[in-house]
């Protein structure tokens, strides 16, 4: 990821009884990104704790101590690591078996905090993503697959043509060029294929459904199935933005049912997102343990939450 000409890397190697694990390298202008954080010690794959496990860091000079704000993956019950920093390595014993870090503070040793910044690791992700995004969308340029002529006359949102999009009812629907999709959803598109199944899409034809407040759904026919798909809502900066996506059995109960996908957290929100045919213009939500409501989606698309 990073660029050779910006150096040499640093990393640190931790070895034990099971054998040895190596933190991702970095060159010196990424060493000021305080969220560089990781668990070093026992393997994790072992059952059992053989050895102890520690949080670890590497610092730059004129750091004297660094303090990591933990939670669970929830974004709860938040707890806070103190460790002193010596010879620009921060050494830390290990608290829970799944911290999701949430900030990180450094401080000199008259306790001025020290600014921290991931301005490098940002700019060398969006480079490398580049690439991805350009081989990926050449890939696409050359499918051959076409959606079923059933499944498109079955939807109204594939009558929606406009690349900037159409406002319908809390929603504006596009018809988006590959060129603006996410990195996240021209990816999960382009590996659709597997050898049980494969869909068979057409990125080309993909529709987009937004929210006033920014949530959107990706609805991809195909061949042989119709999908939809979400990006992920990561919750802490070190998760990447991912996709997920699912497809329909086959075109026949993509016509009679639509195609859905829910996400979410356990204890948490569930957005669920979604497209109805034509023939079926209303759906049923939960919104309480004992209690539901009939919703009638603009052009089929639905998006809402649950929980929380």
């Amino acid at each position: 990821m990073w660029s050779p000409s910006l150096g040499d890397q640093v990393s640190l190697v931790s070895v034990t009884a099971q054998g040895a694990e190596l933190t991702e390298p970095v060159p010196a202008v990424d060493l000021t990104d305080g969220s560089s954080v990781a668990v070093i010690g026992a393997s994790p794959g072992y059952p059992h704790q053989l050895a102890p496990d520690y949080y670890v860091g590497i610092v730059p000079d004129g750091v004297a101590r660094v303090a990591w704000t933990f939670a669970n993956v929830q974004g709860k019950h938040p707890y806070v690591v103190n460790a002193t920093a010596a010879n620009n390595v921060v050494v830390a014993p290990f608290h829970s078996p799944t911290p999701s870090l949430l900030r990180a503070t450094w401080y000199a040793a008259d306790g001025a905090v020290v600014p921290t910044s991931d301005d490098a690791l940002l700019h060398a992700i969006a480079a490398r993503q580049s690439i991805q995004r350009k081989r990926i969308i050449r890939q696409d340029a050359h499918i051959r697959y076409r959606p079923a002529r059933a499944l498109l006359a079955a939807f109204a949102v594939f009558n929606v043509t406009s690349r900037t999009g159409v406002k319908v009812a809390g929603l504006k629907i596009s018809h988006p060029a590959l060129s603006s999709l996410p990195l996240a959803i021209l990816s999960i598109t382009g590996h659709a294929d597997n050898p049980r199944f494969s869909p068979e899409l057409d990125p080309k034809d993909i529709r987009q459904a937004t929210t006033r407040s920014g949530v959107s759904v990706w609805i991809i026919p195909g061949a042989r199935s119709l999908c939809a798909a979400e990006v992920d809502k990561p919750r802490f900066s070190l998760l990447g933005r991912g996709a997920a996506m699912a497809c329909s059995r086959d075109i026949a109960s993509a016509v009679s049912d639509g195609s859905g996908i829910s996400s979410g957290y356990p204890g948490g929100v569930t957005w669920h997102y979604g497209v109805l045919p034509n023939t079926k213009p209303t759906l049923t939500i939960r919104t309480g343990p004992h209690s539901h409501k009939t919703i009638h989606p603009s052009d089929g698309v639905y998006i809402y939450r649950t929980g929380g």
